[in-house]
C-alpha cells in the first residue's frame, strides 16, 4: 500500500492531530497526524493500540522507527512549501504541524511524487 493511500484510509476513522502522532479527544475520539493516520490506515496499528500508546508512559515517540520506517522508505524530497530538500517523514510532519496542511492535502502531494 502506498503511503498516500494509507493516510487517506486512516483519515476515514480519525480526526486530524497536530504536534503528536495520536491524541485522544475529550469525547474519546482518536485524532492522528498524517503519519499516525498512515499507520492506522495500513492496518499496522489498530486504533486501540494507538490509544494504549498515548496512555502509556512510553507514548508514541518511536512510532517512526517501530512501524513507519518498516513500511515506507524515508526518501529525499523537496518540501512543497519551502522548496528545501529534506527527508520524507520530517517533511510530512512539517506540512501537518507547521504549515497546517490537511492530511488529504498531504496525501495528494504524496500521490504527485509517486508515494
Amino acid at each position: 500500500m502506498k503511503l498516500s493511500e494509507a493516510i487517506l484510509k486512516g483519515c476515514e476513522v480519525t480526526y486530524q492531530a497536530r504536534g503528536m502522532y495520536f491524541e485522544i479527544e475529550s469525547n474519546g475520539d482518536v485524532s492522528a497526524c498524517a503519519l499516525g493516520a498512515a499507520c492506522i490506515g495500513s492496518e499496522s496499528l489498530s486504533i486501540e493500540k494507538a490509544v494504549s500508546l498515548v496512555e502509556s508512559s512510553a507514548g508514541a515517540g518511536d512510532l517512526d522507527k517501530i512501524i513507519i520506517g518498516r513500511l515506507w522508505d524515508d526518501i529525499g524530497v523537496v518540501n512543497p512549501v519551502t522548496g528545501k530538500a529534506g527527508l520524507l517523514f520530517p517533511v510530512i510532519v512539517e506540512l501537518n504541524d507547521y504549515h497546517m496542511w490537511s492530511r488529504e492535502m498531504i496525501a495528494e502531494w504524496l500521490k504527485g511524487i509517486g508515494q
